[in-house]
């Protein structure tokens, strides 16, 4: 038998849990005595974790994919993680034309709805991109500030790599770029496109989640300034003029807006009334889903006598 090469290996070992090892071995083109004898080198002697399928999960699974449905609501109707439903299919025979390779990020934070996911909307509606689908379809987020992107990175599993460059200012730049058709679509299907600037909407989501997804566009394209002698505050957010009227909407405080060309909006709270918005922007926030940097100057502020009596 040939050696076994560093794609095999990592293929059972970041899989082994989601099928069988009969499975496993012909999706790599080994036997299931191979594979077990494969993962036992490893230190995985028992397959307890894994749940076989049943041949009525195997026939919902087969009429599922037959009606088109996708593999992530597939997975939610059989309890089923969506890697799982991928290989099995795979091994069925259900997808011949295309070899499957496992995503770099966990599709599942994808399906429900939380403080962390409406956070990272609003990265992407302020500092990330989506593609052309001409080009290939991705998500991209370039920031200066390392810990946004590496607690995206962490909140949604990626297990690629985050590139770390100079901008033309000589800045620190980190660029974490997500490809796939499933990351890819529930972004377009918010309305956030790779035109996003000409057609920017806030998205449809629960009310839950909003203000942590203003607090996403807040950690892109917004700003604190403290006047250090009165420590006088100014909280901003730039962006189109649909989505920061939506934000003061929400926000319901007093406000000043100014626009460039009628394209571009400032929406700016001083004072008591930046306090208000950042107390609403950080109420629901981890250090997971909020930008260190600014979230530091608001404790400044939180620690200065002459807001702590009037909040």
């Amino acid at each position: 038998m040939s050696r076994w090469s560093e794609y095999e290996d990592n293929f059972i070992l970041n899989n082994y849990d989601k099928c069988d090892y009969a499975t496993l071995g012909r999706l790599v083109g080994r036997s299931e005595k191979a594979v077990s004898e494969r993962l036992r080198m490893f230190g995985i002697r028992k397959h307890n974790s894994y749940r076989r399928w049943s041949q009525e999960e195997i026939k919902r699974l087969s009429e599922c994919y037959d009606n088109d449905v996708p593999p992530i609501k597939i997975a939610k109707l059989l309890n089923r993680s969506y890697n799982s439903v991928i290989l099995k299919a795979e091994s069925l025979g259900l997808k011949r034309n295309e070899y499957y390779r496992p995503e770099k990020y966990n599709v599942e934070f994808f399906t429900e709805w939380s403080h962390g996911l409406a956070w990272l909307v609003g990265i992407v509606m302020s500092d990330g991109y989506v593609s052309n689908p001409k080009f290939g379809k991705f998500i991209r987020i370039a920031m200066c500030d390392k810990d946004v992107v590496f607690n995206i990175a962490k909140l949604i599993d990626y297990k690629g790599n985050i590139i770390h460059k100079h901008n033309e200012y000589n800045k620190d730049v980190f660029i974490l770029t997500v490809g796939g058709k499933y990351i890819w679509n529930f972004f377009v299907d918010l309305g956030i496109t790779y035109n996003k600037s000409a057609k920017l909407k806030f998205p449809v989501l629960p009310e839950t989640y909003i203000d942590s997804c203003i607090r996403g566009i807040f950690d892109g394209d917004g700003s604190i300034s403290i006047n250090m002698k009165t420590m006088y505050p100014t909280a901003r957010i730039i962006g189109m003029k649909d989505v920061i009227c939506f934000i003061a909407d929400v926000i319901n405080v007093p406000y000043n807006l100014y626009s460039y060309n009628n394209k571009v909006y400032i929406l700016q709270y001083t004072g008591k009334r930046a306090m208000t918005f950042l107390s609403v922007v950080y109420k629901d926030s981890t250090k997971l889903t909020r930008m260190t940097r600014k979230y530091l100057l608001y404790n400044k502020l939180l620690e200065t006598d002459r807001w702590q009596s009037s909040m």
